[in-house]
Order: C-alpha cells, then structure tokens, then sequence
C-alpha cells in the first residue's frame, strides 16, 4: 500500500500544472507572469497585477483559459501592465504604491493611461469592446478603490472607441 501511494504521490506531483509564464521580450520590462493563489489584490481568476518585471495572476491555468497567450486579449492586457512595470521603474515601487494607494488621482492617471492602451491594441485587432463591462469593472472593482463613477468611465471608455482611427 505505501508503495502505491508513494507511485501516486509521484505521479501527480510530476503532471502539476505550470505555475509561471515567461514572456515574449516585447513585454520587457515584465519577464514573466507568476501564480500566486493567496493574492488578497487577485479577487478573480482573470485579474492581473504588476509589480516590477513580473505580472501576478490567482491561477496561472484559468487566467490563460480566459487570456489564451497570443491572443489579442492577451496582448492587451500585458501592454497594459507593461505601462504600469515601466511607472515602476521610473517613479520606484514604493513610490509608485504610495502614491497609488493614497491619490484616487494618480491612480486613475495610472489606470485610464493603461486602459487606453489595453482598448487601443483591441481596436487595432478588430476586437469589439464592451464600453459596459469596461466601465464597471473601473467604477466597480474593489482594487481600484472607487477611482472613478460610473458614468464617467462609461463616457470615457466611449470617447476612446468613437476616436480611434486604425493605424495605417
């Protein structure tokens, strides 16, 4: 029997999922995206944070279930978070959190900045935005601290697909 679990314990530890991503280098300064399930910040398998070369997800498997790597979504969402690595690394981490955890103002200088980003790389894929979902999730999620209304989000995130013009 104990030969048995032993070849079980085996077996599964040896087939565990991936609990960390290494990035194409077009994302530099993020080298990779990291697995951590206890992440208080992490409230749903499909949110992402950034600090410094490294992008943070609760679970590496759901996240690229959601984002498949090479996707235009994903793509987005690491521009996104790129423009957050480099705020880092100009402004310092602990600057950065300082200043993002304390100024609803810088935060939504730093957050509108990334999602502008992160809505301009969909556009320019073809990829239909829902201003709705955009919006509530800024006025909504619990991370961003009530940054921003609703409806203010809701004008900006339109304002932003009513003037993109697709590079040429």
């Amino acid at each position: 029997m104990r030969q048995f679990i032993l070849y079980l314990s085996i077996l599964f530890c040896g087939c565990q999922a991936p609990t960390t991503l290494e990035l194409n280098p077009k994302f530099r300064p993020i080298e990779k995206i990291v697995q951590t399930p206890n992440d208080p910040f992490l409230t749903s398998d499909s949110v992402i944070t950034t600090k410094l070369n490294e992008c943070y997800v609760r679970n590496l498997g759901a996240f690229l279930s959601d984002t498949p790597e090479g996707s235009p979504e994903f793509e987005a969402v690491l521009l996104h978070e790129k423009s957050h690595a480099l705020r880092h690394l100009e402004l310092g981490f602990d600057n950065f959190q300082k200043y993002y955890n304390t100024d609803l103002h810088f935060r939504w200088a730093e957050e509108s900045a990334g999602w502008k980003i992160q809505i301009e790389c969909l556009l320019s894929k073809g990829v239909k935005i829902d201003e709705v979902w955009i919006a509530n999730f800024l006025a909504n999620n619990p991370a961003y601290h009530s940054m921003v209304e609703y409806t203010y989000a809701l004008e900006w995130v339109g304002q932003i697909v009513r003037n993109y013009s697709k590079p040429k």
